[in-house]
């Protein structure tokens, strides 16, 4: 179940989400096309799910398009609050003669006719400005959409040139056409199903998917759009027309992969190292070894990149360093230590959610510990460490934010120099690395 997102306050109100989908599938004049209404109250089932407040515009005349829309447009500016808008157009389109630009076509716009009984993209486009969302995403899934690209976002830019957006606030419009100006559409309904299939399941491959992590709670509209570039058949005689202004982008939907446990349980063993105690035994006998721990909680700070190997004979803390550690960073064990005394002002400390992945090498291949980091990042799970590094190069693209990554027992795994060269080490440029391991000059 995908919860609704959560509500932002400002200081007019509840900001509300909105989606507007016209679809015309009847025709008094034109052919028939029957997915149109279908696909669109699909879109909208799954946008409500998302919390948006949806609105079907289902084969209506001209006389009724200008009058819903319009009605949409002011509902939204009254009760929105500036929330996001998506509006989808699923139809018949026409270059109008006298400038080639974008006009759709209602259920009883005759076959020769000015444009008066046509709804040209300029009107839309008027309408969503008055609508007062600050984000805006434009489906437009019809004949010669393309055409309507360009125009569209210089008007919004024109408009949004002339205001000021308070703390907390950020205008972001992005439009997906699913032609090219020119271009007629051999494929009815292929962008609404395209994001409609996104939206429900996620990408199935392509590079963008590390956006759609399972620990990414929601999306932009930015980030459909890639996904959906990302997936576009490529095989499709019709290809997409897209453009974006505006920014940074905020989140407009709920990733269908979010996981909010992901990666969120920590080895026993490292608990257990930090404890210096059972698991059952809720007491915490964690002493000394302040100095190396100084070190370390520095070096998480800095993020610097790189591998970091805390070494020494068997028995010498090397797992309760790094056990505590990851305990002070992970929020229920950090809890417990802090309940049970365990943490005085000048202990070092990493932080709360400092650390984002920490695992036990004992036993592992190289395959199952890469899939294994990827989880605790909340990655989509890779083929191979290739992969992996290259979805952690997207991760740290789009955070600015290099990972910090805890390895223990890395001389207790067969493939140990094999993860270490195949593995961490390809990882280090992009990444920190802390890896806990007996002396064992082989490895590192």
């Amino acid at each position: 179940m995908i919860e609704p997102p959560t509500e932002s306050v400002t200081n007019s109100g509840t900001m509300q989400n909105g989606y507007l989908g016209v679809a015309i599938g009847s025709y008094e004049h034109r052919p028939a096309l029957p997915r149109a209404v279908p696909q669109t109250e699909e879109l909208a089932e799954i946008l409500s799910s998302f919390g948006y407040a949806s609105y079907v515009c289902a084969d209506e005349s001209i006389e009724g398009l200008r009058i819903r829309i319009a009605r949409w447009a002011a509902k939204h500016k009254s009760e929105g609050c500036h929330g996001s808008a998506v509006v989808s157009w699923s139809g018949h389109g026409e270059l109008l003669d006298h400038d080639n630009t974008l006009a759709f076509i209602a259920s009883n716009t005759p076959s020769k006719s000015g444009h008066r009984n046509r709804f040209a993209a300029d009107d839309l486009t008027e309408d969503l400005l008055s609508s007062g969302a600050d984000q805006i995403l434009v489906l437009l899934d019809t004949c010669f959409a393309g055409a309507a690209v360009s125009p569209m976002l210089e008007r919004v830019l024109r408009t949004w040139a002339h205001r000021t957006l308070p703390p907390g606030r950020r205008s972001w419009v992005g439009i997906l056409a699913a032609t090219a100006p020119g271009k007629r559409a051999d494929a009815v309904g292929l962008l609404l199903d395209n994001v409609t299939e996104l939206l429900r399941g996620g990408p199935r491959q392509g590079q963008y998917r590390s956006a759609w992590s399972v620990r990414t709670r929601g999306i932009s509209g930015d980030t459909l759009i890639h996904a959906v570039l990302d997936s576009w058949p490529r095989d499709a005689e019709q290809q997409l027309e897209t453009g974006t202004a505006g920014g940074p982008p905020g989140v407009m939907f709920h990733n269908p992969l979010w996981n909010g446990d992901a990666g969120a349980a920590l080895v026993e063993h490292l608990v257990t190292a930090a404890r210096g105690a059972e698991p059952r035994d809720e007491k915490w006998f964690f002493t000394g070894r302040r100095q190396v721990l100084r070190e370390l909680v520095a070096r998480i700070h800095d993020r610097k990149r790189g591998i970091v190997v805390v070494t020494g004979p068997a028995g010498c803390g090397k797992s309760a360093v790094v056990g505590r550690l990851a305990s002070l960073s992970h929020p229920v064990e950090r809890a417990a230590i802090i309940g049970h005394g365990d943490l005085a002002v000048d202990d070092p400390d990493p932080g709360q959610g400092s650390i984002d992945a920490a695992l036990h090498a004992r036993g592992g291949t190289v395959d199952q510990l890469t899939r294994e980091i990827a989880s605790r990042l909340g990655l989509v799970e890779p083929a191979n460490p290739s992969a992996l590094k290259s979805e952690l190069q997207q991760l740290l693209d789009a955070t600015g934010r290099p990972p910090v990554i805890v390895v223990d027992g890395l001389d207790e795994t067969p493939e140990a120099r094999a993860v270490c060269t195949e593995l961490l080490e390809p990882l280090a440029p992009l990444a920190l690395v802390l890896v806990a391991v007996r002396p064992q000059p082989v490895l590192l």
